[in-house]
């Protein structure tokens, strides 16, 4: 088996990072904590977790805040040119569940993302969570409504991307869209 690169286990450990955002978005409504009682019987239960994102704990950093409303204003403009901008030229590991997978140069990866986004129309890209990592890295977790073109149906798919601090600004290292 070959050696590991630091950078592949840089990326495992953001995975593990993800997979308890993800379990963590999935069953704790933001600002609840879990020893905290249930409503009372007859009130709604929150249907959504989004908040709004300068209220996610970024610790008050503008780079990383204006690097992620950057990326959901591409992405709802579904220009992947413009969203792949902020990796420069560094590979950018892309997966899809049930679709591609793997690190890409920026030029490829663009290519993919053109044809994800020529495929569909995107009615809402928001972001849900957010943290920061211990590594200089951040890892944002979106909902991204959208249809397939030539199917009414509207779907929503969660999309975690994974910054990594570079100097004085964040770059784009992983998009991760889960069905």
């Amino acid at each position: 088996m070959p050696a590991r690169c630091p950078e592949q286990h840089r990326l495992d450990w953001v995975r593990g990072v993800l997979a308890a955002l993800l379990l963590a978005a999935a069953v704790l409504p933001p600002g609840r904590a879990a020893a905290q009682p249930a409503p009372p019987p007859g009130t709604a239960p929150p249907t959504t977790f989004a908040v709004p994102i300068d209220s996610l704990g970024a610790g008050g950093d503008a780079a990383l805040e204006g690097a992620l409303q950057s990326l959901a204003t591409n992405w709802r403009a579904a220009d992947a040119g413009a969203l792949l901008q902020s990796a420069g030229t560094r590979p950018v590991s892309l997966r899809q569940t049930g679709g591609t997978s793997g690190v890409y140069e920026p030029g490829r990866c663009r290519l993919i993302l053109r044809q994800l986004f020529q495929s569909t129309v995107t009615q809402e890209f928001r972001f849900v969570n957010r943290r920061h990592g211990a590594a200089g890295n951040a890892v944002a977790l979106a909902d991204w409504t959208y249809r397939r073109r030539g199917d009414g149906r509207g779907r929503r798919d969660r999309v975690l991307l994974v910054l990594e601090r570079d100097g004085g600004r964040w770059t784009l290292a992983e998009i991760q869209v889960l069905q």
